[in-house]
């Protein structure tokens, strides 16, 4: 996928994301996720049932993925854009 729409879209969803430090994903999902190294099923595994059974970790990152997907939404790319259009306009 390349950009990091799929964490965007479960953090926007109220989702706690896991993913890793591959590609764009790092600079997508910030701090706003449980990032772990590509190419390790434990490392992914062990992510995964931390963010399962620590409540309030689950719910910092939620919390945190819905303030960051805001930063990401198509209105103020689109406002952005605009703008910068009639800036070079």
């Amino acid at each position: 996928e390349g950009f990091g729409l799929p964490p965007l879209e479960a953090m926007d969803a109220g989702l706690p994301v896991v993913a890793t430090t591959a590609g764009a994903l790092p600079e997508i999902v910030g701090d706003a996720a449980l990032l772990v190294e590509p190419g390790s099923a434990s490392a992914l595994t062990s992510a995964i049932q931390v963010m399962i059974g620590d409540v309030g970790l689950r719910h910092r990152y939620i919390e945190a993925g819905r303030k960051r997907a805001t930063q990401f939404s198509w209105t103020v790319r689109i406002e952005e854009l605009v703008r910068i259009y009639r800036a070079i306009s």
